[in-house]
């Protein structure tokens, strides 16, 4: 049974008077997303994606993602991928091209003991207590947006694994 690690991830920001670092996960430098922003993303928020269980990231005008192989970066450049193609109306042929709701899921346990995170214990499978959910949102100067995408009550409908819509918000 393999062990549960947290990611070797880390962000840097740089705004146009200093270099400095805003959050680190850990790790090696193996592949690196950089990202441009002309001031309008301030904020991106993922929870229940490929292998990012909850991650904000306050942005500056240029943001760079380094880590290790495995540790994050694709998912996160293919969730910001995901959460334009929803603000184009395109979600769920989004979802469709990566496998459907199911294969974007966070598939590891809903919550992690700390002997877990120390490599005391494996990591086991657990029945879930909560709904699954991928929540995808942004924060900028002047709206913030937040989609929460969940699977459909069983049937058996032609359409029964389209991801719902079981929240949407925007706030101006």
């Amino acid at each position: 049974m393999k062990r549960l690690k947290d990611p070797e991830v880390r962000f840097w920001s740089k705004n146009t008077t200093s270099a400095r670092t805003s959050g680190t996960i850990a790790g090696d430098v193996v592949g690196v997303v950089a990202i441009q922003c002309f001031g309008m993303l301030k904020a991106v928020a993922i929870a229940n994606y490929r292998s990012l269980r909850h991650i904000v990231i306050r942005l500056q005008n240029l943001n760079v993602l380094t880590g290790a192989n495995g540790s994050g970066k694709s998912s996160f450049y293919r969730a910001l991928r995901l959460l334009a193609d929803t603000a184009q109306g395109r979600v769920v042929s989004s979802l469709a091209r990566e496998g459907g709701l199911q294969s974007t899921l966070w598939a590891g346990p809903e919550s992690v003991a700390r002997s877990v995170r120390r490599g005391e214990h494996a990591v086991e499978g657990t029945r879930r207590q909560h709904a699954v959910n991928l929540r995808l949102g942004f924060a900028s100067d002047d709206l913030g947006y937040l989609i929460d995408l969940g699977l459909p009550k069983p049937s058996t409908s032609a359409f029964a694994l389209d991801p719902e819509i079981k929240r949407e918000c925007l706030t101006a």
